[in-house]
């Protein structure tokens, strides 16, 4: 039972980072038409010279990897855990 509920808990983390980056990026390609439209571009040439979908063939779509790539760096999925030191420190030989 303990092994059903991790493997749900990693479905629903994977779910989650991958509905996000998916919603960002919708996002973003709504609010920068120039940048939706060479992505259109891109994709409607691919399917047009492309004889089939597959994993391959998508990584070939460059425009399509830096889109996302900027979509990831302006929208961090993980959160940023900032310390603060709460005490005076000095650090040795200095």
């Amino acid at each position: 039972m303990e092994a059903t509920a991790q493997a749900f808990v990693f479905f629903l983390a994977g779910f989650q980072n991958t509905s996000s980056t998916v919603s960002f990026s919708l996002y973003e390609l709504a609010v920068n038409p120039d940048i939706q439209e060479n992505l259109y571009n891109e994709i409607d040439e691919f399917l047009q010279s492309s004889e089939t979908f597959n994993f391959d063939n998508l990584m070939k779509l460059k425009y399509l990897d830096m889109v996302l790539n900027e979509t990831l760096r302006k929208h961090a999925l993980l959160s940023i855990l900032n310390r603060i030191c709460v005490k005076d420190y000095q650090i040795p030989n200095s």
